[in-house]
């Protein structure tokens, strides 16, 4: 019988969430939230090089293309919550 194996992808999630849980070091940079000024950033590593030779490892994107990725996305997200904001607001004027 063949063992199977966890997806990479899906085990570099799992292996940050629990270490920023913990107060630990990222190894791959998949868990990102605000700084104090706002910003979206990926939580605390040990080395961008080694992060995005790990990412690259795997098939994940570089940091930084994840940041931007992110980013948008919140962007998007947000502009779609506006607009349904706006929209339920005009059928109750």
């Amino acid at each position: 019988m063949q063992e199977k194996q966890a997806n990479p992808k899906n085990l570099a999630y799992l292996t940050d969430r629990i270490a920023v849980l913990e107060g630990s070091q990222q190894l791959y940079g998949t868990q990102f939230d605000w700084d104090e000024s706002g910003e979206l950033k990926p939580n605390r590593f040990d080395d961008l090089d080694r992060v995005n030779q790990r990412r690259a490892s795997i098939g994940l994107n570089s940091l930084k293309e994840q940041t931007a990725v992110m980013a948008r996305f919140l962007a998007s997200a947000l502009f779609c919550s506006i607009r349904e904001l706006v929209l339920e607001n005009e059928k109750h004027l």
